[in-house]
């Protein structure tokens, strides 16, 4: 898997632990079938929505 991300290609992830996702380039959040939000870790956490929000429940479950 390691070797696929160092190349140029579009890697689909499916992930519900968000920390595996955090260093994408682009990550989509899908709910009811459609994209919500999408962006970067960062831009999404700015965004302060659902991924923000999941992040947020996802840290303090871990620490």
């Amino acid at each position: 898997m390691a070797n696929l991300l160092k190349e140029k290609k579009t890697v689909v992830m499916i992930a519900h632990t968000l920390s595996i996702v955090k260093n994408a380039d682009q990550i989509l959040v899908v709910a009811d079938g459609t994209i919500k939000e999408s962006g970067t870790h960062e831009e999404l956490l700015a965004e302060n929505g659902k991924y923000a929000a999941m992040w947020n429940a996802e840290q303090k479950i871990t620490v």
